[in-house]
């Protein structure tokens, strides 16, 4: 395997124990606070939560390839 992909993997998968491990919204309803689903574009520089002024929890974000 190519090793920058390893060392992806391996950061991101410790990133998750760690969110995991400190996680305290577990109780929190799967269905969004606001009601909302956004459609955006999965570019992966937009960070849909802060463009928007959403909280964790307030919204259902679907991304999309932006010419489909």
């Amino acid at each position: 395997m190519n090793e920058h992909f390893q060392a992806n993997v391996a950061d991101v998968a410790a990133a998750n124990r760690q969110y995991a491990d400190t996680f305290a919204d577990g109780d929190r309803p799967v269905e969004p606070q606001r009601q909302l689903v956004i459609v955006t574009c999965m570019d992966s520089r937009m960070d849909i939560f802060q463009i928007l002024g959403l909280g964790n929890g307030e919204a259902h974000i679907i991304r999309n390839a932006g010419g489909v």
